[in-house]
């Protein structure tokens, strides 16, 4: 959702440290909340970064009442340098979260992660590669008939049979990057090549291909449904 370095009347846009949402992106978050139909989410995966914690805390409230936590997972941070990529202390995190503790998992936040030191494009690359090899590896491990483990977490696929259906909450330059769209114009969106609206959801299935030396390749491909859905970004 839209948060306080989006506005480009704030004066200290430039200079906002983890920025939290403006009120129009809480009336994002809580039209997201209406229009999201996926109702067979089976696991939360977040970005650390505040306006993402709150977007998913708003948002999901319906799938967190069912019993899903929010997995704070710090590989879905945002790219840069600026103030708006750094994070805030575990410490803090911890005692601003401390009423929500039941709902966010912190688990998987370092000490120090905060630091938003530059990443060149090959970092960018590997990281946006480790996310997606990792999904794939939660939904392998979820999908075991007894239930496997994931990064340390016990895992399974709840009362899904067969689809693993993950809820990732993230950034536009770094799904770009992960979903390799930073210049083509295969996402169905309208805001330009490759690019998210606030709030805007899409649904993407695994794709795995090995090639000749072994090393396999997760590609992402968005569904057909999510194709075809119309994204009516709130601007006011």
């Amino acid at each position: 959702s839209q948060a306080y370095h989006n506005l480009r009347e704030n004066p200290d846009r430039r200079i906002t440290t983890d920025p939290k949402l403006t009120q129009l992106g809480v009336k994002q978050a809580l039209n997201l909340k209406e229009t999201f139909t996926t109702t067979n989410v089976t696991h939360i995966l977040c970005s650390p970064l505040t306006r993402a914690l709150q977007t998913a805390q708003i948002a999901f409230e319906d799938l967190i009442s069912q019993g899903l936590k929010v997995v704070a997972y710090p590989d879905l941070r945002e790219h840069g340098s600026g103030p708006a990529s750094a994070g805030t202390s575990l410490q803090e995190l911890q005692r601003l979260l401390h009423n929500a503790n039941q709902i966010t998992d912190l688990s998987l936040v370092p000490e120090g992660w905060e630091s938003n030191d530059k990443e060149c494009k090959d970092e960018r690359r590997i990281r946006a590669r480790r996310v997606r090899k990792e999904l794939w590896e939660l939904g392998q491990e979820a999908l075991k008939e007894t239930g496997g483990r994931w990064k340390g977490y016990e895992v399974s696929r709840g009362a899904m049979p067969q689809n693993i259906e993950i809820l990732v909450v993230s950034h536009g330059a770094f799904l770009q990057k992960m979903l390799g769209l930073e210049s083509k114009s295969s996402l169905s969106s309208k805001y330009g090549e490759g690019m998210f609206w606030n709030c805007e959801w899409k649904s993407f299935e695994f794709a795995r291909e090995d090639n000749q030396s072994g090393i396999k390749k997760y590609y992402l491909q968005e569904t057909s449904e999510s194709r075809s859905r119309v994204s009516t970004p709130i601007r006011e």
